[in-house]
């Protein structure tokens, strides 16, 4: 498994690749390392992929993934600043054990996740359309293998502090929270 980073959808080499060691499941603590600008959190959605492929079209990419899930990716502040620029940054500024916190996978009609960490909000909905070009471009350089994780990035990130508590969760769905983890 591995987990492609997607960090605008409209630059077909915006992308990384990093290993399964970053990931870390909802409702686990959140270790952030001291970084010395600050640390961020990019909202994201994430998609994952359930059967395997290389090449593939976009009119069939629809039928490689059905499950989607809220995600955050932890980084420096420095960092997401140059994702919110349009710079794609090095894959070692996110390549930390446990910087990617993914939610619970579903199958979702309308695409959208509501986030929350400590009063700031930021919503990111994706569309299916999006993700099948996404899942097409990526396919053309890597074999797409079960289980994989895509995470296409909301270039709007929130300032991370210490005992935060970060939560997501479906539009008029606040009952249910899809990701839920506290900053350590």
């Amino acid at each position: 498994m591995k987990f492609l980073i997607i960090f605008n959808p409209d630059t077909p080499d915006a992308w990384s690749v990093l290993p399964d060691s970053v990931g870390l499941q909802s409702e686990r603590p959140l270790f952030v390392p001291d970084f010395e600008d600050g640390a961020c959190a990019c909202p994201a959605v994430a998609v994952k992929l359930s059967r395997l492929g290389k090449c593939i079209e976009r009119r069939f990419a629809g039928r490689y993934w059905q499950e989607t899930a809220p995600a955050i990716v932890v980084m420096p502040r420095g960092t997401a600043d140059k994702i919110r620029d349009g710079v794609t940054p090095d894959v070692t500024e996110l390549c930390f054990d446990s910087s990617i916190v993914t939610g619970t996978f579903a199958v979702h009609d309308d695409i959208s996740f509501s986030f929350d960490n400590s009063g700031t909000q930021r919503t990111v909905t994706q569309d299916k359309e999006t993700i099948d070009k996404t899942v097409e471009q990526l396919s053309e350089l890597n074999t797409l293998k079960t289980g994989d994780i895509i995470l296409l990035l909301s270039p709007h990130p929130f300032v991370i502090n210490e005992n935060d508590i970060i939560t997501a969760d479906s539009p008029g769905r606040n009952d249910l929270h899809l990701l839920r983890t506290k900053i350590k």
